[in-house]
């Protein structure tokens, strides 16, 4: 049974908070920091092309970073398949904030985050229920 990436929660204002956390908060703050600060910085120096690239692997390994497991095998697996997730995603935002600005990596984080809180709604995963 893998960990449950969003914080068990009681009650409406609670599960409001972290929905709004992870679904609004999470990704601007991320937005700012990867693709305005990280991938900006780096296309300076690198171009365009390594420095989506470099941005898209940074973010993918500071999303393993709370990544655990009962056993190193585990781990290692949510990890490999959180990198293998995560890699293409930043390269869709890098991509989408070189071309469109901020707005539209801010939106389209927004947008990934939102999905997966449905997701794991539908599931029984959130407001403190279990499937």
């Amino acid at each position: 049974q893998p960990t449950s990436r969003i914080p068990a929660v009681e009650g409406g204002l609670a599960t409001l908070i972290v929905v709004v956390g992870a679904a609004v908060v999470a990704p601007i703050a991320e937005e700012v920091f990867f693709r305005g600060f990280a991938l900006t910085a780096w296309q300076r120096d690198l171009g365009a092309r390594a420095a989506l690239i470099r941005s898209s692997v940074f973010f993918a390994l500071v999303h393993i970073a709370n990544v655990g497991g009962v056993t190193f095998g585990d781990a290692a697996s949510e990890a490999l398949l959180q990198v293998a997730v995560i890699v293409p995603l930043g390269f869709v935002l890098g991509w989408a904030y070189q071309r469109h600005g901020i707005g539209a990596s801010i939106a389209g984080h927004v947008g990934y985050n939102s999905t997966l809180l449905l997701l794991a709604a539908a599931a029984g995963q959130l407001g403190g229920g279990a499937a």
